[in-house]
């Protein structure tokens, strides 16, 4: 497969190992169907900006801030499992 690239990324179950208040904090901030692997980006300001209400801000920090606990880097994208 000459040409192609291809990127390692981490990857996160969010019914396996995540606290509840952060499970929760990240099944509020996204709107996808079930049992699909959704990237996010850690620490992406832009996710900050004046126009989202505060809920969804705060949590989006609280997930952000549990994945750079949990050895992600500001910066970094990563898939994240969501299924209920």
């Amino acid at each position: 497969m000459k040409g192609k690239k291809y990127e390692l990324l981490k990857a996160f179950d969010c019914q396996n190992g995540m606290p509840m208040e952060v499970k929760n904090a990240f099944f509020e901030s996204t709107h996808a169907t079930n049992d699909v692997y959704l990237e996010w980006d850690v620490l992406d300001k832009s996710y900050y900006s004046e126009t989202l209400p505060d809920a969804q801000i705060d949590n989006r920090k609280t997930v952000d801030n549990w994945l750079i606990e949990n050895d992600c880097e500001k910066g970094e994208t990563i898939l994240i499992k969501r299924w209920w």
